[in-house]
């Protein structure tokens, strides 16, 4: 991988990210409604208004103010909540974690359903296991992830009581029981349906290979199928694997906010949501922005593994 490469990469993302802040930043300010109103309430008197108004910069010109709101977060300062008054910072940091955790383990459970149902209904197209696969595939893009959530909650909390039904625990509160106990729910409900797209693309991501010459070779030879699906097929469609489960990962990251509010989960989404129905819209650009940070770096980080999974990618 070339030094050149990857600073021109990492200036990508810095350029998208840089676009991505100005447009939420445009967006929150044509919302209808005045943040000074929001603040001190419809009783306040218009005196009282232009006054906080002033002391807010909202009557500076919208490049003064993005250029102070911009470099406050490039220091780590996202402002005030405008109904709190609370450090944004404060707010939104303890919300990170739970949405990067959920994402990770909803990506790891969808991985555990998604590979050996692609790769069972790679290896015998058209045959029942590949029918099974492909029934359970459209089956897990069909359901709202909301009614799969729901119905979870139902049986393995309601009826038999085994998992809490909503809230977070970190390790610190509960102990590792607790924070998994918490977690399954939520990340089955996301993984199921992230497993179910990625077992479409895994399975054709391996039948490409599969009828490759190379491997009607190496079965030619005797190898087991095991040994060549575990270094002839998977090794060499890794790169089309890895895309779509970095895509997953990015997807999940911006789109979980459904599950949050259904398990009752402390992320970004369910922030960004409960911010915009209080008008808080200081926090919904952080939230927005933070939310973009972490899809580009996990995009990012996609890319990167491109060079170390197979060698003969060559990065300009």
């Amino acid at each position: 991988m070339s030094v050149t490469y990857l600073i021109r990469r990492l200036g990508s993302v810095v350029l998208v990210l840089l676009g991505i802040s100005m447009l939420t930043f445009l967006l929150v300010q044509f919302i209808p409604g005045d943040p000074a109103r929001v603040v001190l309430g419809i009783q306040a008197t218009p005196e009282a208004i232009a006054e906080l108004r002033e002391r807010m910069g909202l009557n500076a010109p919208l490049y003064t103010q993005f250029y102070h709101w911009l470099t406050g977060v490039l220091r780590g300062d996202f402002g005030q909540s405008l109904i709190t008054s609370r450090p944004i910072a404060e707010i939104i940091g303890p919300r990170i974690l739970p949405t990067v955790t959920l994402a990770f383990f909803a990506l790891l459970i969808g991985l555990l359903v998604a590979l050996p149902l692609g790769i069972a209904g790679a290896l015998r197209p058209g045959g029942k296991r590949d029918l099974g696969a492909g029934l359970l595939s459209q089956l897990g893009v069909s359901i709202p992830d909301f009614w799969l959530g729901i119905m979870l909650i139902y049986f393995f909390s309601e009826r038999l009581g085994w998992l809490p039904s909503s809230g977070y625990e970190s390790v610190a509160q509960g102990g590792v029981g607790g924070w998994l106990s918490h977690l399954l729910l939520p990340a089955i409900t996301a993984g199921v349906v992230s497993g179910a797209v990625m077992i479409r693309f895994i399975r054709s991501a391996l039948l490409e290979v599969i009828r490759l010459d190379y491997v009607r070779t190496a079965r030619a030879k005797g190898l087991p199928e095991q040994r060549v699906m575990s270094k002839h097929v998977l090794r060499n469609a890794a790169i089309p694997i890895v895309t779509v489960v970095g895509l997953q990962l990015a997807t999940l990251l911006s789109q979980i906010v459904v599950v949050e509010i259904v398990f009752a989960w402390p992320g970004l989404g369910r922030l960004a949501l409960e911010s915009t129905l209080n008008r808080d819209y200081s926090i919904l650009q952080a939230a927005v922005l933070l939310t973009a940070v972490i899809y580009s770096v996990s995009s990012l980080l996609t890319d990167l593994l491109y060079g170390i999974l197979d060698p003969r990618v060559q990065y300009g």
